[in-house]
């Protein structure tokens, strides 16, 4: 039986909507959460007429905001995966520090050797 070539474009994997799977959906909520209990800690304690309009702003703006950082669009990739893989490259570069007189220079390879 021959496998069937799938698009790049179509994904394997379920998802609530493109580019948002399992992890991304409860990334998402978590952070919602997050921001929904700060908000109700943050009405309880003000006592200012419109912190209730401002806590739904708020909680609104960061799932927005986490929705964009976790969703996969371009080559299957989102913005928190391009931090970490960045992260990660930078840990893996090997430093070589030279000094020659009062200068300090500073360069990196491209492989751990």
């Amino acid at each position: 039986m021959e496998k069937l070539q799938v698009p790049e474009n179509i994904t394997l994997r379920w998802e609530a909507w493109r580019g948002v799977g399992k992890w991304e959906l409860t990334a998402i909520v978590s952070c919602a959460a997050i921001s929904s209990l700060v908000g109700v800690i943050f009405c309880a304690v003000s006592s200012a007429k419109s912190a209730m309009l401002i806590a739904v702003f708020a909680v609104v703006m960061v799932t927005a905001f986490a929705c964009g950082f976790f969703s996969r669009l371009d080559n299957n990739q989102s913005i928190y995966d391009y931090f970490r893989r960045q992260a990660r490259y930078k840990k893996e570069q090997q430093k070589f520090y030279y000094v020659r007189g009062r200068e300090v220079y500073r360069l990196e390879s491209e492989e751990k050797g």
